[in-house]
């Protein structure tokens, strides 16, 4: 599991709204085509939550047809309780595959963007979840910060391919299954060299 970290958010790359300039890192943030096996979404956040529900075909198109991130999420948690059952087990590298297929869909501005943090620990903030994100706590962020350190593990994959788009990995979770047909990346790639979050 993810230990508690501690950062100075004079010294990081923060993201709390979409609007923020690291705002694009979010998962709620739209406009970001993500295109996997054939099946075309429009936010990394409804491609996760349609991930928790490999068995149920008909509910993931419902989840990826939503207008918006936050819909998306909202319709997942209408069916909360039909979750695959291992997903806290699962969803670290559920979400690392969904962030290099959103990162790795020709996101040119992103990538640079990605980039463009340098070595600065990158940081979701956020006032109620930090397992995902830190939460401000007297002058310091504090958490575990799960999604800022799988954003900073992709960082590092680009820093070893510099000339082109992060390659997608094989999903590293049983069952990965969408609208019916199991996923499978459209360019291999190795397995991340720093895992930041071994099984």
């Amino acid at each position: 599991m993810a230990a508690y970290r501690t950062y100075d958010p004079d010294l990081v790359a923060p993201f709390l709204r979409v609007r923020d300039r690291y705002g694009p890192f979010s998962n709620m943030a739209s406009g970001y085509q993500i295109r996997v096996c054939g099946v075309e979404t429009g936010s990394s956040e409804a491609l996760y939550q349609a991930l928790r529900f490999p068995h149920l075909p008909e509910f993931q198109a419902e989840v990826l047809s939503q207008a918006s991130p936050i819909l998306a999420k909202r319709h997942a948690y209408t069916r909360v309780a039909d979750t695959r059952p291992d997903w806290d087990r699962v969803r670290v590298n559920v979400m690392r595959y969904v962030l290099r297929a959103k990162f790795g869909s020709a996101q040119g501005a992103l990538l640079e963007l990605l980039r463009g943090t340098g070595e600065a620990p990158i940081v979701e903030v956020s006032h109620r979840d930090d397992y995902w994100g830190a939460r401000p706590v007297d002058g310091r962020l504090i958490g575990r910060n799960v999604l800022g350190r799988l954003l900073m593990e992709l960082r590092a994959e680009l820093d070893e391919h510099p000339s082109g788009s992060p390659l997608l990995i094989a999903p590293r979770f049983p069952d990965p299954i969408l609208l019916g047909r199991p996923l499978t990346p459209d360019r291999v790639g190795p397995a991340p060299s720093a895992d930041l979050f071994p099984e």
